[in-house]
Order: structure tokens, then C-alpha cells, then sequence
């Protein structure tokens, strides 16, 4: 990706349970908690 690329890569929830081998629930909850607390903590 160069710097003038605006294009910004995004995963799926399984996508991302699969990166950080957490379970698919694992994700979904820290997804909730990301939401929750406006970004400080969880997963984006």
C-alpha cells in the first residue's frame, strides 16, 4: 500500500477469529466491547 492508496483493508468477524485463533464468539464479544467503550478497548 502506498500513501496516496485510500483504500483500506477490512475482515470478516471469522477472518479475524481465524488471525488471532480466537473463537468466533471470542470475536463477536470483543467487537461488542470495542463498540462499547468508543474504541479504547476490543476489536475494531
Amino acid at each position: 500500500m502506498t500513501d496516496t492508496d485510500t483504500s483500506v483493508e477490512v475482515l470478516t468477524i471469522d477472518e479475524a477469529a481465524a488471525v488471532l485463533r480466537i473463537s468466533r464468539n471470542a470475536a463477536y464479544a470483543a467487537a461488542r466491547q470495542w463498540r462499547d467503550t468508543r474504541g479504547e478497548h476490543g476489536l475494531p
